[in-house]
């Protein structure tokens, strides 16, 4: 059942109001507010950690969420390009024939595609949350990395500010 609703949230992220819904939750509620607070308040001591100190009992919680949010985030960030392209606006139009509306479609989301740079911006994002998981699951089971408080405030700030920075293609032309 929890498969079948996530499934459902995941398709849902294609709409823009359920996109710009979960990306709030995702970047404010839990992102800057909890992740990145956690992260700034400890990077002192995870930078340690990378240095061959232990991980401190009490930051482990706030890591492990990061797994719990990532499947989330992950979805938020495959699904902009289809839930901020020109193709929700143009769904409607009735001046347009549906053959005609698919090719205006078609044709208006890859040429918002290239000149937005969201297909970049996706990229980099998928990076830099691949590049935090990495970090989280290497001081999870123990690893080492140096200046590890450091990279995951860093790769965090980057992950808010590029989710900010996604804009649908009706915001762009305002």
């Amino acid at each position: 059942m929890a498969n079948k609703a996530r499934s459902a949230m995941i398709d849902a992220l294609s709409q823009p109001a359920a996109w710009h819904r979960e990306r709030s939750h995702l970047n404010h509620d839990w992102l800057t507010v909890s992740f990145l607070t956690f992260v700034q308040a400890w990077r002192d001591e995870l930078d340690r950690v990378g240095g061959g100190d232990p991980l401190p009992v009490t930051a482990v919680p706030y890591l492990e969420d990061w797994g719990q949010y990532r499947p989330r985030l992950e979805a938020l960030i495959a699904h902009a390009a289809d839930a901020l392209g020109p193709a929700h606006a143009l769904a409607n139009d009735p001046t347009l024939s549906d053959a005609a509306r698919q090719l205006v479609v078609q044709a208006a989301h890859a040429a918002w595609q290239q000149s937005s740079g969201v297909t970049e911006l996706v990229e980099r994002l998928q990076s830099r949350v691949a590049q935090t998981d990495a970090l989280v699951l290497c001081l999870l089971s123990g690893g080492q990395v140096p200046n590890a408080g450091t990279l995951l405030y860093d790769n965090g700030v980057a992950i808010s500010r590029g989710l900010s920075a996604l804009r649908s293609a009706t915001e762009a032309t305002r």
